[in-house]
């Protein structure tokens, strides 16, 4: 099934890459990513000799802004962002950069969003199940206690396994995951007539943390290439899950289907299963969707802070209108989304995970020797007060 997403807030999905100002000059609203191979064609050889010694002078602190001379700015950048919100280019010591295509095309890709899917899957089902919190103390009881990404690792694999170990237990083999007969596809920008749908910008992010006076602003700004616009995906069931329920192996998959909200019977027309499992999906997050703004409605009542409280009431609005989920920079992990369960379950057991954990970048507020609640405290916004990541479909 064919799925139009259009990005509501700026979206960041990074590729571990950075760079610095040694990369990047400004002209009028627009950053400009250089190409090294462009612009060293381009200065004069007497220029060429002077640029290696400015880096090598100044190393890290090389400024391509500074060093550029009028008329050597043509032609030698490989894209630009749109600096809107007049991010203060001088003051950048690294941009993290998003993903793109061999072209210098920004996407987002499918894992980013089947990941999104999962995390929405998981917590629909874990929301009603009796045995989630005990599985989550088994995980605390067997895993590695000092790692928090271990958090519901068991349950998670509990759900979408479909294979019973050797130990009676569900197999762990990420090729026996239920999802892999979920595809997705990667999101490219819909191409209409002056071009495609797709703004690169670039965008300071805060981010905003909770104290006991309210939100204090972090004493720095992240700057990343973020994309704004309009894409087309593709979600579809592999035809193999068909043959799949035949094995002998994937003894737990006709029973793992109802994650998907279908049942092997309805396999026989796999094209009306793909459309009950997309409907599914969509519902499963819209529920998901209203906790995760429940949780950051109370977030920024305490934070009181207005910008904050404007730029929510935005994502508000449009999930009252439309369906929505989340991806990218400033999005929790799967980790954060059950224990946010755990801490509505069983705040007592929430509470012991913090502790230990010590959960949280920075310091926190002790009593008694235990961490308080809620975790987590930081929400990030960009410079108009806008939440990051959302996408309507």
């Amino acid at each position: 099934m064919k799925l139009i997403l259009k990005t509501k807030t700026p979206v960041h999905i990074g590729t571990g890459q950075r760079y610095g100002p040694s990369e990047f000059f400004a002209v009028g609203g627009t950053v400009n990513r250089v190409s090294s191979e462009q612009m060293y064609r381009a200065l004069p050889e007497a220029r060429k000799d002077a640029f290696f010694m400015e880096i090598e002078l100044n190393g890290e602190r090389f400024n391509l802004d500074r060093f550029l001379l009028p008329g050597e700015r043509e032609g030698i950048a490989r894209y630009g962002l749109r600096n809107r919100y007049g991010v203060a280019v001088h003051g950048i010591r690294e941009v993290r950069e998003c993903i793109k295509t061999g072209f210098d095309e920004p996407y987002l890709p499918g894992s980013s969003i089947k990941g999104a899917i999962r995390t929405a899957l998981l917590w629909d089902v874990a929301r009603n199940d009796p045995e989630f919190i005990e599985a989550i103390r088994r995980d605390l009881s067997t895993g590695d206690r000092r790692m928090k990404e271990r958090i519901g690792k068991g349950y998670e694999n509990q759900i979408f396994s479909t294979k019973c170990g050797r130990n009676g237990r569900p197999d762990r083999d990420p090729k026996y995951d239920l999802l892999k007969f979920l595809q997705v596809s990667d999101a490219h920008a819909v191409q209409a007539s002056k071009g495609l749908k797709q703004i690169l910008r670039l965008d300071g992010i805060e981010t905003m943390s909770l104290g006991t006076r309210g939100f204090t602003r972090k004493p720095f700004l992240t700057h990343a290439e973020t994309v704004i616009g309009e894409y087309e995906c593709e979600i579809t069931l592999s035809p193999a899950i068909q043959g799949a329920l035949r094995r002998r192996d994937l003894d737990r998959l006709s029973d793992r289907l109802g994650v998907l909200g279908i049942t092997a019977h309805d396999l026989d027309d796999l094209a009306a299963a793909e459309e009950k499992v997309v409907a599914h999906i969509k519902k499963a997050m819209r529920r998901f969707v209203d906790a995760a703004l429940t949780k950051e409605r109370a977030l920024v009542e305490r934070g009181n802070d207005p910008d904050c409280r404007k730029g929510l009431e935005m994502i508000e609005a449009e999930h009252q209108k439309t369906d929505m989920f989340r991806i990218g920079f400033g999005v929790g992990t799967i980790y954060q989304t059950l224990f946010n369960l755990v801490e509505e379950r069983d705040p007592d057991l929430a509470l012991e995970i913090v502790t230990e954990q010590r959960l949280g970048k920075y310091r926190r507020a002790l009593s008694g020797g235990r961490l308080e609640l809620p975790y987590p405290k930081t929400l990030e916004f960009t410079l108009n007060h806008s939440p990051m990541g959302w996408v309507r479909w």
